[in-house]
């Protein structure tokens, strides 16, 4: 009787360590999910000229950039609504964008985006032979 009795104190002790340690292991995995979320390129940014601030979304697995604000002395070929930015496809990580177009509609260039880090992005423009690369900052709204 009393194996019986120790028994199930055992099996009671063996079950409430298992919920305990399922538990804590819970929360540590969605704690850690949730303090490693990576940079994104989506978002508001600033261009390298500070005159123009451009909102970048992902749209059917391409992203693009749509002007929201431009300065008064920023170029006459844009204009808010537009999209300054089209067709970037994301590579690897989902930190750099390759493929895609950078301009207005009567200039434009190829463009590659590369997140330097959550404030920072690096556009290369190129044309030809020529290329440039600036860095644009993230903007609040």
């Amino acid at each position: 009787m009393i194996s019986k009795v120790n028994n199930t104190k055992k099996a009671k002790l063996n079950t409430l360590f298992t919920v305990i340690l399922f538990t804590l292991l819970f929360w540590m995995v969605a704690f850690i999910s949730f303090a490693t979320t990576p940079p994104t390129i989506k978002g508001i940014w600033l261009n390298d000229t500070q005159k123009v601030k451009v909102r970048m979304v992902e749209e059917n697995g391409s992203y693009k950039g749509i002007v929201i604000w431009k300065a008064e002395d920023a170029s006459d070929e844009l204009h808010e609504g537009d999209a300054m930015v089209k067709d970037m496809q994301p590579t690897g990580s989902g930190s750099e964008l390759n493929g895609g177009i950078i301009g207005s509609k009567t200039r434009n260039a190829k463009c590659a985006m590369r997140l330097l880090d959550d404030n920072n992005l690096e556009v290369t423009m190129s044309k030809g032979f020529f290329s440039k690369t600036v860095t644009w900052t993230r903007a609040q709204e």
